[in-house]
């Protein structure tokens, strides 16, 4: 029972509602895992060292920049830009959820990478941009990590945000890690980016329903759009929210779990958006199928929507897990070699995939042929890559796999160039063979003036054939030039008809099976005596 219109957008109000504030709740609980403040130390001993000093140095309760600028390596640069640079530089570890795991940064001072050999350190693996170099016998913010910092500033704060940071002072009340401030603004980000999303998707889809009516799409791709609709709100929520996240200068371990979140539901929800949206590429790739002589293009039009939405799916979980810093090589590595258990487990897979291929191949019949094969008969409806789905003439669905079907013996009926009609007439005994004759000859007349008779020798037969217990046996046989099952019965009740009232004209009577009986009569009592 399909809801009723206020139910279904309430429903979906709060699956967003819902997404918006469980991203809340990790990021304002995430606040209580803030870790207790540790003594100062400078050093830049090692990367260890000169990473602390960087990080300590700029704690809320230190705010010593100054401080942390002598772990840059600004030769060229005056003091003043390099203290600047270093909260800068700060900021962009915060916003990006950048966490340094201390225990992990190797405190050797004469550490090289092992794949350049060199006095380098790469504190993360999806920033390349910052790294630290050995410069005589202490460890820095390398040179070209201090240029980028302007650049890596612009990426948190663009189109001049920036210049609203200033309006939130880093002070007042702290609940669950977080100021009071910091609490409010989370929450009015999120209530302002699920009502942008909400806009920005009704007007987007609404341009999309001028593309559908142009095309002249079925009513079936509105609710499509409908269902799409949703992802693509909160997906636009997700990106205003990663957008103004940076003006709340969230603590590094906060923002962490943050960045995680919208790295993971941000492609998400674009996956699924795109998902539903396949659909609407495939009705118009049926509609322009429709618009050929060729049915392959129809068969054809199934497949390419499973397989581009199975390509959506699989881009996507890279993507996802890209975003999430998994080793993609490795996990790649790990599917090739468990592929091969695979393959040994799912042979009848591979090979209803391979009957597939071969069905498009040799195209012994297309969508909508009337076929017969062992164990079922009807008209085909899809061919799938697993399996050929046969709508049978009790409305039933017959599902066969491929490899199973391109081994069978299949008798295509939609291939016929003409359609057979054969039938035997039984006439009374009763009928002179005057009126026979003639009925016969206005059968052939029938056939011929039939406008969907084929008109070739041998192709229409009419004569009497037999002599059969009960009657005498006009054998009739035409091929009709039909185009479908539908016509070929059509032709058939005209020609019947047309026989029936030759028959009621020449006053000739169909017969139906019957004996007569004679008996003979039984001897009297008296004769039997007599004997």
């Amino acid at each position: 029972m399909p809801k009723p219109p206020m139910i279904d957008r309430g429903l979906r109000s709060t699956y967003g509602m819902v997404t918006m504030i469980v991203l809340y709740v990790v990021l304002f609980c995430s606040g209580l895992a803030a870790a207790p403040a540790e003594e100062i130390r400078v050093s830049r001993s090692s990367p260890r060292n000169t990473i602390y000093t960087f990080l300590r140095t700029q704690a809320e309760d230190v705010q010593r920049p100054d401080l942390a600028a002598r772990t840059l390596n600004g030769r060229g640069f005056g003091a003043d830009e390099l203290t600047k640079r270093a909260g800068q530089l700060k900021t962009f570890l915060d916003v990006r959820g950048l966490f340094v795991d201390l225990e992990s940064v190797p405190n050797d001072p004469n550490y090289k990478d092992s794949a350049t050999d060199q006095n380098i350190y790469r504190p993360f693996i999806d920033e390349p941009r910052i790294t630290l170099e050995r410069v005589g016998s202490e460890w820095y913010m390398s040179r070209r990590t201090v240029a980028s910092v302007p650049d890596l500033y612009a990426e948190i704060y663009p189109f001049g945000l920036d210049r609203f940071v200033a309006l939130f002072p880093m002070q007042g009340t702290r609940i669950l890690g977080l100021y009071v401030w910091q609490h409010i603004g989370l929450a009015i980000i999120l209530i302002l980016g699920f009502i942008i999303g909400r806009v920005i998707a009704a007007i987007t889809m609404r341009l999309l329903k001028r593309f559908t009516r142009a095309w002249k799409l079925p009513e079936e791709s509105v609710d499509i759009l409908k269902s799409a609709a949703k992802p693509f709100s909160l997906m636009v929520a997700i990106c205003f929210f990663s957008l103004l996240l940076p003006l709340l200068r969230l603590p590094a371990d906060i923002s962490h779990w943050g960045v995680i979140i919208i790295r993971a539901l941000l492609p998400f929800f674009g996956i699924v958006t795109v998902y539903r949206l396949v659909d609407i590429v495939a009705l118009r790739a049926e509609q322009l199928a429709q618009r050929t002589q060729s049915t392959l293009d129809d068969q054809l039009v199934p497949l390419f929507r499973k397989a581009l939405k199975f390509f959506v799916i699989l881009v996507g979980l890279i993507f996802i897990f890209q975003n999430l810093n998994f080793d993609i090589t490795a996990l790649l590595a790990g599917v090739s070699i468990g592929g091969v258990a695979l393959a040994f487990a799912s042979q009848d897979t591979i090979k209803n995939v391979f009957g597939s291929v071969m069905i498009f191949a040799d195209r012994p019949f297309t969508i909508g042929d009337w076929i017969s094969v062992t164990g079922a008969e009807g008209v085909v409806e899809e061919v799938g890559f697993r399996s050929t789905r046969i709508r049978t003439f009790a409305n039933s669905l017959v599902s066969i796999p491929n490899g199973r079907l391109a081994d069978m013996t299949i008798d295509n009926m939609g291939l016929r160039v003409y359609r057979r009609y054969k039938t035997t007439l039984g006439i009374n005994y009763s009928t002179s063979p005057e009126k026979l004759q003639a009925f016969v000859d206005g059968v052939k007349r029938i056939m011929a003036d039939h406008p969907h008779t084929v008109k070739e020798p041998g192709k229409m037969i009419a004569g009497f054939s037999d002599f059969d217990a009960s009657s005498l046996n006009v054998t009739v046989s035409m091929f009709f030039d039909a185009a479908d099952y539908e016509a070929e019965l059509t032709y058939r009740e005209q020609v019947n008809m047309a026989m029936l009232r030759l028959a009621a004209e020449l006053g000739v009577t169909y017969a139906y099976p019957s004996r007569t009986v004679y008996v003979e009569s039984m001897p009297t009592t008296q004769s039997i005596a007599n004997r």
